[in-house]
């Protein structure tokens, strides 16, 4: 095994010469077989990225790698290599070989900086003060147009709320969310397309966690309560993340198709799953 070929090609190698076959790797950590051999083909892209790692580290230790050193081939094969150490050397040598002179005049012109970026601090702090005292007049007005095409794709037709129930539901344990808990993992792609609209109806009174995601970034997540026979329906555009205490309590459809009874629900399992932009589900089962 060549040290100079990609590291996905050394893992199959070694996975080889172990005579382990991805069945049985696949039988072992439910991982679909599929997916593992996109890992030995170097075909990240097609991976659900909220489970990669986990898989990455799966793989590794079921064939007898090293998983933290897999996970930072990986990081290094799909980022780039970090910085050469001599190199920082060097600049902090010629750093301080400096002269007097240069020393005096990066002082007069750090002076000069520092008065002229004050000045834009406080510029900015002025204008941040104006904006958030016109939004805060924009959201006070109920019947401002612009303010509610903002909030309204983002959430709508909430029918109830652990506040409104005045119930008490058992919460998340992010503890009950890890390997040892894992009972199955399924995966499937729908024909849709952006935007999504996900409906979460409840067979009983339930918990649901759900995070909605855009450009990587967090723009909502909650953690509710919803009582028997309720809908949430959740409007979005790329990514929706969701936790159910129960996978059997609820009925899931998105854009009127329904899913529930599509994955592989196991009894009275807890669900982690994502649906994307491409319309993928990613799933995985957890014993409560």
């Amino acid at each position: 095994m060549s040290n100079s070929e990609p590291f996905y090609i050394q893992l199959k190698s070694h996975r080889e010469e172990q005579k382990i076959s991805l069945d049985e790797i696949s039988k072992r950590t439910k991982i679909n077989v599929s997916f593992l051999e996109s890992i030995e083909n170097g075909n990240f892209e097609v991976l659900p990225k909220t489970y990669l790692r986990l898989f990455l580290k799966s793989y590794s230790i079921e064939i007898g790698a090293e998983p933290k050193k897999t996970i930072e081939d990986y990081e290094i094969y799909s980022y780039g290599k970090i910085k050469p150490k001599s190199e920082q050397n060097i600049i902090k040598k010629e750093t301080n070989n400096t002269n007097h002179t240069d020393t005096l005049f990066k002082f007069n012109f750090n002076r000069k900086k520092i008065f002229s970026t004050s000045i834009s601090l406080i510029f900015i702090y002025l204008l941040f003060s104006f904006v958030s005292n016109l939004n805060k007049t924009i959201q006070s007005d109920p019947t401002n147009q612009t303010y509610k095409e903002l909030k309204e794709p983002i959430e709508t037709k909430i029918n109830t709320s652990e506040q409104d129930a005045n119930i008490i539901i058992q919460n998340f344990e992010e503890k009950l969310f890890n390997k040892s808990n894992l009972i199955g993992i399924d995966n499937i792609k729908l024909p849709i397309n952006s935007p999504f609209n996900l409906d979460i109806k409840a067979k009983n009174n339930t918990r649901v966690h759900y995070r909605i995601e855009t450009n990587q970034t967090t723009i909502l997540d909650n953690n509710i309560v919803i009582l028997k026979d309720s809908i949430i329906s959740l409007e979005y555009t790329e990514t929706i993340f969701f936790d159910v205490l129960n996978c059997n309590d609820i009925e899931l459809s998105i854009n009127n198709i329904r899913i529930d009874n599509r994955i592989n629900c196991l009894n009275k399992s807890m669900l982690r799953a994502s649906i994307d932009s491409t319309g993928a589900i990613n799933a995985s089962f957890y014993s409560n």
